[in-house]
């Protein structure tokens, strides 16, 4: 594309900018399509609020387009996830999931935010991110966008490594009436099926349901008669979304979602079996004012674990209510100057019973502000600030056996994240990123109260504690990217340096040695550094030939032994081509990882732990589709050829499945 064509695309897009302020709300309400056909280019609003190109936004940002998932062959979004440079990807089963970015692929916390069309989803009862948990089937989803870096300033707390954002097809907007079905090995048997009923010219709803199942052959049983923990996975699904456009020109949005799935996953450094029962509701408005863009959005998600259970400590359930409502105003002060101010309240509270000693709630509230300046068309610059206030209570008995009682819940943190990024279009091919970051990562209700008492068969009989005392932790990143785009428009190249410096941990612990016996206290520990380097290649094309390849590496260097590194390769290398050609495509896909220790996990008394050596390893992931009619498409896949470790408790076996899908 020449650079007078692109610096008119960018002035009208400019002005489309302009004129969305006043008409676009949360990202789904984007017409992606529209701007899209428009420019010829992918469309994002996960930055600054207000949609731009790709190539125009100032963060260092990845996206998997719906063309690219298509082309997949995965059966998840981790899987997809981790083809993406910088991304680690560490298995507790076959159907779980911890991912990673820039470094840290913890278990203990989650350092990543994940969102679903805005809606955050985070589990505090366990510190973390349950993939299957999500609404969402890979045939909604429209586009998944990664920001990397520090972005607490723009979306909230715990996006201290990056966002993972999820946006699907807009149901006023895009007809989705899709079936598809999938079995294969590991008893694999997967039905998802899509309706679309439009409302009028401008609304729509969608309702989506969803059964999965397969079996998980992979666990390594460390100790005899502990083999119940190689549960087979299992997801259910039932989804709603509507849109609807008003005669002023303002919106609303309306969704509601259950999801019942039985999986394992890890969480720090033990394995638990549990059932995890998500039912969410959610509600959004937006109008245009004299005063800008009002969005208003509000949320309620109710997380049950009827039961969950490891080889440590008693069986437990665990009830998780987050109740959250976001408020904004994004209005111009001049052709160049975009301001965003927005407040947010969020309630959390935890119920496990004997396992938190009664009912712990969490309250946050926060201020924040964007304000984003273009130079000129070749210079621009997006600066945030985030201020967050927590409280914390506890309510139920103080028992005699615990070491905290509830005034000792009765505290307050707060602090203050900030986000500044810089794009510079060197020429009409070549730019350059630059960011800088102050992130907040707040201790989970699990870390701040969890009450864990193992077992008699547990060597070392005592006490887990949370600790309320917990601080704050702080993390500054920095990022710097060029990217390169060829003559051809759809091949690009680029090349990322990232450091990250975490001043402190939530992850430490503190041994006491009662009466009861042996326990241990969660605490705040010495910090650690990450620092690496990505290369990416790629070129896409429906037809014809498409390829791509990125390599990272990167070290976490920890200055207190936390084993934050055993899931974070030093190197990785992913590689895909393919090719499309008269209704056919033939895809491969090639990761290979090195320097990769494995998550140890302590579990499962008496007797040794058998855990296998993490080797470096290479997977291979073939696909094969066919369309032999516009509305159909048949697809034989493998998500690896061979099996193989990436964490010594949990091998991953050689899968392939046949998918028929089709459009009415």
């Amino acid at each position: 594309m020449s650079g007078c064509h692109k610096q008119k695309s960018a002035a009208i897009l400019a002005l489309i900018a302009g004129m969305a302020i006043a008409r676009v709300g949360r990202a789904q309400d984007l017409d992606y399509a529209k701007f899209e056909s428009l420019f010829g280019e992918t469309v994002t609003m996960s930055a600054t609020g207000k949609p731009e190109r790709l190539s125009d936004t100032p963060v260092l940002m990845s996206v998997i387009t719906a063309a690219d998932i298509a082309r997949s062959g995965a059966r998840d979004i981790p899987t997809l996830l981790g083809r993406l440079a910088g991304i680690n990807l560490v298995h507790s089963s076959t159907s779980s999931s911890v991912i990673g970015i820039g470094g840290y692929a913890d278990t203990s916390i989650s350092r990543v935010m994940v969102l679903v069309n805005g809606q955050q989803y985070y589990f505090d009862g366990f510190s973390n991110v349950f993939w299957s948990s999500l609404p969402v089937e890979l045939t909604e989803i429209r586009q998944i966008e990664v920001i990397r870096g520090a972005q607490s300033a723009l979306y909230g707390f715990n996006a201290v490594d990056g966002v993972i954002n999820i946006i699907t097809f807009d149901p006023a907007a895009d007809r989705l009436d899709r079936a598809q079905i999938q079995g294969g090995s590991q008893a694999t048997r997967d039905v998802s099926a899509s309706v679309t009923q439009p409302v009028n010219e401008r609304s729509g709803i969608r309702v989506t349901v969803a059964d999965d199942h397969a079996h998980d052959s992979g666990l390594v049983v460390m100790t005899p008669g502990q083999d119940h923990f190689a549960i087979n996975p299992e997801r259910r699904s039932l989804s709603l979304d509507g849109e609807f456009s008003l005669a002023d020109e303002s919106r609303i949005g309306i969704a509601a979602s259950h999801t019942d799935a039985t999986e394992r996953s890890i969480n720090n450094v033990y394995y638990y079996d549990a059932r995890i029962v998500t039912n969410s509701i959610k509600s959004n408005f937006t109008a245009n004012s004299d005063l800008g863009r009002f969005d208003a959005t509000a949320y309620y998600t109710v997380l049950d674990v009827p039961w969950a259970r490891t080889g440590n400590f008693p069986t437990f359930a665990i009830e998780d209510h987050t109740a959250v409502l976001q408020l904004s105003d994004l209005f111009k002060l001049s052709p160049v100057d975009s301001f965003r101010l927005g407040v947010e309240g969020r309630r959390d509270s935890a119920n496990a019973g004997v396992a938190t000693d009664g009912t712990l709630t969490n309250l946050l509230g926060s201020g924040s502000f964007m304000w984003e300046h273009r130079f000129s068309d070749d210079l621009s610059m997006v600066n945030a600030a985030r201020y967050d206030y927590q409280s914390l209570k506890r309510r139920g008995p103080d028992l005699p056996t615990d070491l905290f009682t509830n005034a000792d819940f009765d505290r307050s943190v707060d602090g203050l994240s900030g986000n500044s990024a810089v794009i510079a279009r060197l020429d009409s091919d070549n730019t350059v990123r630059l960011s800088v970051a102050r992130g907040l990562q707040l201790p989970s209700l699990d870390q701040l109260g969890e009450v864990q008492h193992a077992t008699a068969s547990d060597p070392l009989p005592g006490f887990i504690f949370g600790n309320p005392a917990l601080r704050t932790s702080v993390v500054y990143d920095e990022q710097l990217g060029f990217e390169h785009r060829f003559d051809d428009g759809d091949s690009s190249a680029g090349l990322t340096l990232f450091h990250d410096a975490t001043m402190k941990h939530t992850a430490g612990r503190t041994i006491l040695i009662r009466q009861d016996g042996l326990n241990v206290v969660y605490g705040m520990s010495a910090g650690s550094l990450a620092n690496g380097v990505e290369l990416t290649v790629q070129h896409k094309a429906a037809q014809g030939w498409s390829w791509g390849a990125n390599a990272t590496y990167e070290r976490l260097h920890q200055h207190a032994e936390l084993y934050l590194d055993d899931g974070t390769p030093t190197k990785k290398i992913n590689a895909n081509i393919g090719y499309g050609w008269q209704g056919w495509e033939l895809d491969l896909y090639g990761t290979a990882v090195g320097g990769l220790k494995g998550k140890q996990i302590i579990q499962l008394f008496p007797g040794p732990e058998l855990s296998p050596a993490v080797k470096d390893y290479v997977s291979l992931a073939p696909r094969l589709g066919w369309h032999p009619r516009e509305y159909l498409t048949v697809e034989l896949s493998s998500d690896n050829l061979w099996a193989y470790y990436d964490t010594p408790g949990q091998r991953m076996p050689a899968t392939y499945w046949l998918s028929v899908s089709a459009h009415y």
